[in-house]
């Protein structure tokens, strides 16, 4: 068993569809999950910040390259004034 899964959030294009007609899919990464040590189940992680509903999926994680994945993490931090 994967020591880490993604947590991805699949949702269907209203509008848009592929070659045979079916609505396209986009896939959401919202998290991640991690087996229990002892096999009796996951603790899924959601990122905070995200409202989540339907269906959620836990993938195998993919190998990332830490060059990307860095850029991908940083965060940048706005304010806003209040009136």
């Amino acid at each position: 068993m994967p020591e880490r899964y993604d947590a991805v959030v699949i949702e269907e294009s209203e509008t848009r569809t592929n070659d045979d007609g079916t609505p396209q899919k986009f896939y959401t990464n919202v998290g991640a999950g991690f087996p229990h040590k002892n096999g009796g189940g996951m603790t899924v992680l959601i990122r905070p910040g995200l409202s989540v509903h339907g269906e959620l999926v836990l993938y195998p994680a993919r190998e990332r390259n830490t060059e990307s994945a860095a850029k991908n993490s940083t965060r940048r931090r706005t304010s806003r004034a209040k009136s």
